[in-house]
């Protein structure tokens, strides 16, 4: 069962709706005013706005707007006190997550804001004029260079946070200490296998992805202090068998990156490398109907790769057609509905 705490970050949500109002609120966390807001109780607006360049017409559109998307609370004027409302200061413990998706919204805006009626004809028409893509450009982590690292390093920052917040969720679903040693596949920074490993104390790790994603996860996990734990290994998921000595094969939001028919050759190999009674874990979004969720600002991000998301049932039926027999298929939501499916090699 999920718990309630591991549910609380979705409260950032109600601050991502409006696309004004969120712009400006990245603003202002970008230039550390609500940093300054959240040091003290209230502030006069001239020692909020000290230092910083922004005009009489500046400040004015700030607050008036922060105040209108209840971020702040207070009069303007000479004397008059600022705050943080409570509403907002309830979000503070997710700060990190609100600033990433507000960041990871402002970066994939202007794309869907010029290049609509292309992403409405199809994903290749899309793709063929989006920038976004030369920003997640996988081909770019081939080859381990200072460059390569540093662009590779902005977006895992981004996809790092998400999942910090998102893989508790599948912790409280299943329970990771049953098992010994697990490779995750497509595991980026390795957040995700430090989040099983913190819960399961027994559980060793292998995270597998492109060179420049291991260099740089390698960096992430270190500094997280979990190095003896949770290791890197070089992997090319589209081709290569999968490794064995693994009772645990793991997919966090990876497969919806890739066509069908690489998903159904990748859990052959990944069946074909496990034990007896080894497991495989797909955590990933699922298709969604955006009458039923709305898109807001800070959804952008995820509207946008509508398309890729499937139904549970293909996984299911993939599974089971090459041979895995299904253990549970757990469906329901966070930001838009997920779904947590696991199977089993028979023994």
């Amino acid at each position: 069962m999920i718990r309630p705490e591991s549910l609380q970050y979705l409260s950032v949500d109600r601050f991502g709706t409006d696309p004004f109002v969120s712009r400006l609120l990245l603003s202002a966390l970008n230039c550390g005013l609500i940093d300054r807001l959240t040091q003290t109780n209230a502030v006069d607006e001239k020692s909020l706005f000290a230092g910083l360049p922004f005009d009489e017409c500046g400040r004015k559109v700030m607050i008036d707007t922060l105040k209108l998307g209840r971020v702040i609370e207070g009069d303007r004027g000479e004397g008059a006190r600022i705050r943080l409302t409570e509403e907002f200061r309830g979000v503070l413990p997710f700060l990190e997550l609100l600033h990433v998706r507000l960041r990871f919204a402002e970066l994939v805006a202007s794309d869907f804001f010029t290049q609509t009626d292309a992403w409405l004809i199809s994903n290749d028409a899309f793709m063929s004029k989006s920038r976004l893509f030369e920003y997640f450009d996988y081909r770019r982590c081939l080859e381990v260079t200072s460059e390569n690292c540093r662009h590779a390093a902005r977006w895992m920052t981004l996809t790092t946070v998400l999942t910090r917040y998102e893989a508790p969720v599948c912790c409280d679903l299943l329970d990771f200490g049953q098992f010994h040693r697990m490779l995750d596949i497509g595991g980026n920074s390795g957040e995700f296998a430090v989040q099983t490993c913190q819960r399961s104390p027994g559980l060793i790790v292998e995270v597998a992805d492109l060179p420049v994603v291991c260099h740089v996860g390698q960096q992430h996990v270190q500094s997280c202090g979990m190095s003896d734990r949770v290791t890197f290994r070089v992997f090319d998921l589209a081709a290569e068998p999968v490794p064995e000595g693994f009772d645990l094969v793991t997919f966090k939001s990876v497969l919806h990156d890739w066509p069908d028919g690489v998903v159904s050759d990748l859990l052959e190999r990944v069946f074909a490398a496990l034990p007896p009674g080894g497991t495989v874990l797909i955590f990933e979004r699922m298709a969604y109907d955006v009458g039923r969720f709305s898109v807001t600002f800070s959804q952008l991000p995820v509207a946008l790769f509508l398309r890729s998301y499937r139904h549970a049932e293909f996984y299911k039926r993939e599974l089971e057609r090459i041979g895995f027999a299904m253990t549970s298929v757990t469906e329901f939501v966070l930001d838009v509905p997920f779904s947590l499916i696991t199977a089993r090699k028979p023994v």
